[in-house]
């Protein structure tokens, strides 16, 4: 079965034309276009998150930051706060940075006593990638609203409108795989 990353990255514009299925066939560029098509109709916006952070396809990460920030205007945001958050939101979900220290698994070996476990990497607590804290987050939107906002004020003012940004990019995200998955299973026993 072919890996969503592999889906992903055949659309791309630098993509591999075709994926080669063991036993199956070959997986073709077309192939991948209808598949998301077909769950893009579910979920548009984790499409376009999946574009965005495995693709790396720049148009569909303005369309997420298009519409966060219409949604933000709905919830009576300013608008030059809206256009910040929006783009700090979709940059946290789709350009993080893999974890050095892990290499992305969220976790690292340990041979304490000569026996090795795996241990929660801390420097990602275990997430794979780099988080920021709230200070680099208050430093973010003060470069990005070109005024300063000192950490407690954008903790107090903007965290939880970030936040919920946030998790509702991998909550589409994660759906939107989900339906992925599912139609290249129905996929693979069609071929």
């Amino acid at each position: 079965m072919i890996s969503i990353a592999n889906l992903f990255l055949l659309t791309a514009p630098r993509g591999m034309p075709l994926q080669v299925i063991s036993g199956r066939g070959v997986f073709t560029k077309d192939d991948a276009l209808n598949l998301i098509a077909q769950a893009q109709g579910k979920f548009p916006v984790g499409i376009k998150v999946l574009e965005a952070r495995i693709g790396g396809i720049e148009p569909a990460a303005f369309t997420l930051r298009e519409t966060l920030t219409s949604a933000l205007l709905q919830d009576d945001v300013e608008t030059q706060e809206a256009k910040a958050l929006a783009r700090m939101a979709v940059d946290e979900v789709c350009g993080t940075r893999i974890c050095q220290k892990c290499k992305g698994r969220g976790y690292n070996i340990s041979n304490w006593n000569g026996s090795a476990k795996q241990v929660l990497c801390k420097r990602c607590y275990g997430v794979g990638h780099i988080l920021k804290t709230s200070l680099e987050l208050a430093q973010t939107i003060s470069v990005l609203l070109k005024r300063e906002v000192t950490e407690d004020v954008f903790t107090q003012m903007y965290y939880d409108q970030y936040m919920d940004c946030v998790n509702q990019l991998w909550q589409e995200s994660g759906e939107a795989e989900r339906e992925c998955k599912r139609l290249m299973r129905l996929w693979r026993e069609v071929a």
